[in-house]
């Protein structure tokens, strides 16, 4: 199966300020002379999974062009978000939304993964029509995003009020069927006309619209040490932690 991937890295990064003031998060250096958005391509091509990937950019849309032309191997596409400081995930997803109606896998810009996450993603596609990375918590966090699990795996809800239910979302989703592809991007169109949507909403709340539309979606689970998702200092941190201990034998 051919998969488009999705990139989201257009927001400023302001909590990781003053690093992010001229550098867009997935290209903050974790350790060892590589960058987020390296690593999630290294995964990506590992897996099979790169002869497809567009990147949504915004803020210093200049670095990540330069970095993917001189730093990578493999063709990376580029979609520009003139919105960008003006609008939060879901507007990004309306300038790409032309890359979601065929099988896709959507992912944060500033999540490191690793590339066993990603094989398990896969393996779902010959059994689901989307599925949803999540992993286990013991206490939620303000950023955490929740998920809601029946007993045979499948997602009822994600969402950041949830109740706790000790399950999050890893922050990548993908669609393999065209069903699914079809109500998430009809999920993208309906967000998009929100404006308070538009402005700050997580694109989590689009696949709660499309779940209440009808997308099944499977939970696969991964363990923590396979994935950081660098909202704040202390995640930065941790991901440079992991890299000089482990040289990265779990996101990379």
């Amino acid at each position: 199966m051919t998969v488009q991937v999705v990139i989201l890295a257009a927001g400023t990064g302001s909590r990781l300020w003053p690093l992010t003031k001229d550098t867009p998060k997935p290209l903050l250096e974790i350790g060892d002379g590589t960058c987020i958005l390296e690593r999630q391509v290294s995964a990506l091509e590992t897996e099979g999974l790169s002869s497809r990937i567009a990147v949504v950019t915004g803020h210093r849309a200049d670095r990540i062009e330069e970095f993917l032309e001189h730093r990578v191997t493999v063709r990376v596409e580029t979609v520009y978000n003139p919105f960008y400081s003006q609008s939060g995930p879901i507007g990004s997803l309306w300038v790409a939304r032309s890359y979601l109606r065929v099988p896709f896998i959507l992912m944060n810009g500033d999540t490191a993964v690793s590339h066993s996450a990603l094989a398990r993603l896969m393996q779902a596609a010959a059994l689901h029509p989307s599925a949803l990375l999540v992993s286990r918590i013991q206490k939620p966090t303000p950023d955490d995003v929740v998920v809601d699990i029946s007993d045979d795996g499948r997602v009822l809800g994600v969402g950041k009020e949830l109740p706790y239910s000790g399950v999050r979302s890893a922050g990548i989703f993908a669609a393999f069927s065209a069903e699914a592809c079809q109500l998430f991007f009809s999920s993208v169109i309906s967000a998009s006309r929100d404006p308070d949507a538009l402005r700050v909403g997580p694109w989590h709340n689009v696949l709660a619209s499309a779940i209440t539309s009808g997308l099944h979606v499977d939970a696969v689970e991964i363990a923590s040490s396979d994935w950081v998702e660098v909202d704040l200092h202390p995640d930065l941190e941790t991901l440079q932690r992991i890299v000089r201990e482990s040289s990265m034998s779990g996101p990379a």
